[in-house]
């Protein structure tokens, strides 16, 4: 089974629903001002669609830079074999809505390294993980890069389950699969009515 699973920080946090809907949210506002012209409401409309359009962007460029961190650590070529010994997670706030706290659960691998020059044993916490990155590995060993600070540690060359079947890395609880076939399909289903919705607007069909 072939898998790549960034940290979080690394993640794009939009997904092609958004640009789908951005996209019908424009259309409709150029075609109403086709039909009737520029009116000074539809100002509200086009500036309040910048708003999600300017946080994909700052996504996109918080992602790439912290790829690019990633790279430049890989590129020194410094780097230890490091064993991954526990995993943890927590729920971190990320939003307020109604007046209620929304969480977000991340989670963190917990990586030991051996100092081969004199045999000490040290560990150090991977970065937040917005996906039980553990329950995809079918063994503990990982290479750890170290950029030029020192501080920022990167883990590259996980080792792969075959088949989610396989059996997990740790004993951890089983947790619900919010990703699942029927969200997938939920997920397909909402992409279909934007496309459906944008072809409309677009007199496609």
């Amino acid at each position: 089974m072939r898998k790549r699973i960034l940290p979080a920080e690394e993640e794009m946090n939009f997904g092609i629903e958004m640009v789908l809907f951005e996209a019908v949210w424009y259309c409709v506002i150029i075609s109403v001002i086709v039909r009737e012209g520029f009116q000074l409401y539809l100002l509200i409309f086009l500036l309040g669609g910048l708003i999600p359009v300017l946080a994909m962007l700052q996504s996109v460029r918080k992602a790439l830079f912290c790829r690019a961190c990633r790279k430049e650590a890989i590129a020194l070529g410094k780097y230890q074999n490091g064993r991954i010994v526990g995993v943890s997670r927590k729920a971190v706030p990320v939003e307020v809505r109604n007046g209620r706290q929304r969480y977000k659960t991340y989670y963190f691998l917990q990586v030991e390294l051996v100092n081969p020059e004199n045999g000490a044993v040290s560990q150090f916490i991977s970065p937040a993980y917005s996906k039980p990155i553990h329950k995809y590995l079918s063994g503990p060993n990982v290479r750890v890069y170290t950029d030029k600070s020192g501080w920022k540690r990167y883990l590259e060359d996980f080792s792969w389950k075959e088949r989610m079947s396989d059996p997990d890395l740790f004993d951890t609880p089983k947790e619900y699969n919010a990703s699942g076939w029927l969200a997938r399909l939920t997920r397909l289903i909402f992409i279909a009515v934007l496309v459906l919705m944008l072809l409309e607007v677009l007199h496609i069909i």
